[in-house]
């Protein structure tokens, strides 16, 4: 923890309060005055009016103290205590951030949490917690100190992902109360994350990666990078939450482990042992509940140590109930880490949003609430910040949840502004899969172009009649956007393979302009599917060799005798020479030859001009 926010309008607890931080947690405190105990104003639209002011005054003065310490990836080291207590007294989740009227000050907080969840938000309030965990990590004690939730971020604790479900619970408070009951009642309150996962490994662009992937999945993902920070959330059942999924490393060797651990004295046995995933769900029982277990390890078995837990490792989890997948590193990008972890029908399923926001949440069905708009603009407009030339893994990872977020709670509404949160969400994981040297070096992007074609299918239906050209255009910008993203990270043959659906996306958007233009439909698809790559080209021009070459051979090719063979020759030495075999030159061969012969030269010279244009376009990208 490096920096310290204090949210609150008692100028007496910020007194207090701020040489406490400094002296105790050893870091400096910035305070933010804010009226959460105003009472709200007389007029109902006055209210809207001052939770909009107050949120924008009070997010550019974060965003300025972010600038100033080095940018907005700062915001992740960051811890802000933010003081909730109502004089009403009213439980703030009763509340209804978007629409409450009476109790502006606690929307007002609700919408700065959702606004900036990279923050360790610790909450003063007099309500009670839905767990012990949430409450450990985002309370002050009966005491009024702040020793556990110091201790939660001393450890490690990385709010992005929302590990303790603090967001989950305003989530719920974007609908009204009414109808939040009702959802309860009936159990369907999903379009929320309610499962959790855990991410165990000592490295961090590795325990962002795989937290990212959970994410992006519906999971709450808690990464744990250190022994103490295992202990506190894994090692009792009053902890943290059992997951559902666990992504782990096999040989963990954090900076912070013990001499002694088990029988073993000495250093070494201490990582061994812990590398033992019998020791290890013995010690951590959060783990060995797991249903789900994605074991993401380099694999090596060199040394008698590790070959011989290697091997108690693999019998121990074939004994076990829990399904176990294995992942090697070097992972290959985030779709391919969830298809070999076990996770692709998971991965299939439409992302979980705020699906549960009616129309009854604004009067207009085809819109956003204006304060839901409000916090997405505020995550769009940080994503695209921390896309910079510069950015590193965790940036990436970063860009991306809060890309995410925004995608998430517009659920598909206001359409624009969705469709910019979902190419951002696309951006940024591509560069945190390009910038990570743990992901192998080419990627396989159809699973991506498959998404972002099922995304964009289901955002432009809002655009009404023209949704399936709005579609298009949509995935034609995202996939142009992708490329620039893959030329300036020097990933050739990705931007070739976007270059390559772009065009067939443009062919498809220009023959849609124009009833008659579908007449050129098929030579369009044909010139796509050709230059989708260098390979399928090769492979299309082999193919008319041996076409022509087997309509010589049924033509009965002069002077060819009826060999198979060269007729094929001749075809190949037509294509790539355009000149006619000695033996049909003869005016005697007759109108038949010239038209096969003039047949062929067409689509051979076509052919040979896309070749050189590509090879060159290749060549000059390299």
């Amino acid at each position: 923890m490096d920096n310290v926010l204090l949210l609150s309008s008692h100028e007496m607890l910020r007194a207090a309060l701020k040489p406490w931080v400094e002296v105790e947690l050893g870091v400096s405190v910035h305070c933010v005055t804010v009226f959460f105990d105003r009472e709200p104003p007389p007029d109902a639209d006055a209210v809207g009016q001052w939770v909009a002011s107050e949120f924008a005054r009070i997010a550019d003065e974060i965003e300025a103290f972010a600038a100033e310490r080095g940018g907005p990836a700062i915001l992740r080291k960051v811890m802000a205590i933010i003081d909730t207590c109502s004089r009403s007294g009213t439980p703030w989740p009763e509340m209804e951030i978007l629409h409450d009227t009476r109790h502006p000050a606690l929307s007002l907080a609700g919408l700065l949490i959702l606004a900036f969840p990279e923050i360790h938000w610790v909450l003063r309030t007099l309500d009670s917690w839905p767990s012990g965990f949430m409450r450990d990590v985002h309370a002050f004690e009966a005491d009024g100190s702040l020793k556990s939730a110091a201790a939660a971020h001393e450890r490690g604790f990385i709010a992005l992902f929302d590990p303790t479900g603090l967001r989950q619970v305003l989530r719920r408070c974007l609908l009204p109360v009414g109808d939040r009951r009702r959802a309860e009642r009936k159990e369907s309150v999903s379009d929320v994350r309610t499962e959790m996962a855990v991410i165990v490994d000592e490295e961090l662009a590795y325990a962002y990666f795989s937290a990212l992937a959970a994410f992006r999945c519906g999971y709450r993902a808690l990464p744990v990078m250190t022994w103490n920070a295992m202990k506190a959330w894994l090692a009792s059942t009053t902890a943290a939450p059992a997951p559902d999924v666990a992504f782990e490393d096999i040989y963990l060797n954090f900076r912070d482990h013990p001499r002694i651990l088990g029988t073993d004295a000495s250093p070494q046995g201490a990582l061994l042992g812990l590398s033992s995933l019998s020791v290890r769900d013995r010690l951590f029982p959060h783990l060995g509940a797991a249903r789900h277990r994605v074991f993401v390890t380099v694999g090596h078995q060199r040394g008698k140590g590790r070959s011989d837990i290697w091997k108690k490792n693999k019998a121990y989890l074939a004994a076990r109930p829990q399904k176990i997948r294995w992942v090697f590193k070097p992972v290959g990008g985030l779709h391919r880490l969830l298809i070999d972890g076990g996770l692709r029908v998971r991965m299939k399923k439409k992302m979980p949003g705020v699906r549960a926001l009616s129309h009854s949440l604004d009067e207009a069905p085809h819109s956003a609430p204006g304060r839901l708009l409000m916090i997405c603009d505020r995550l769009i407009q940080r994503s695209e910040h921390l896309l910079n030339d510069h950015a590193s893994v965790a940036d990436a990872v970063h860009a991306a949840v809060l890309a995410t977020e925004a995608s998430e709670l517009l659920s598909e509404r206001t359409p624009t502004t969705a469709l910019e949160a979902m190419a951002l969400k696309h951006e940024a994981e591509v560069i945190a899969e390009s910038r990570f040297i743990g992901v192998e070096y080419n990627l396989d992007l159809t699973h991506r172009f498959r998404e972002i074609t099922s995304e964009a299918r289901a955002i432009s239906k809002w655009f009404g009649a023209r949704w399936k050209r709005s579609a298009l255009n949509a995935r034609l910008t995202i996939v142009e956007r992708l490329a620039n993203r893959f030329r300036t990270m020097n990933q050739v043959e990705e931007e070739l393979t976007c270059l390559a659906e772009a065009r067939r996306l443009r062919f498809a958007f220009w023959s849609r302009e124009k009833p008659w233009r579908w007449v050129l439909s098929p030579f369009l698809s044909y010139i796509a599917f050709a230059l989708s790559s260098l390979p399928v080209f090769l492979g299309v021009i082999a193919a008319w060799i041996v076409f022509f070459g087997g309509i010589y051979w049924l033509a009965n090719l002069p002077g060819g005798g009826g060999d198979p063979w060269q007729c094929l020759v001749a075809s190949g030495f037509f294509t790539f020479v355009l000149e006619p075999p000695l033996n049909v030159s003869d005016a005697s061969t007759g109108s038949r030859w010239l038209l096969i012969l003039g047949t062929q030269g067409a689509i051979s010279f076509t052919n040979l001009g896309l070749l050189l244009s590509h090879l060159y376009m290749i060549v000059s990208r390299r």
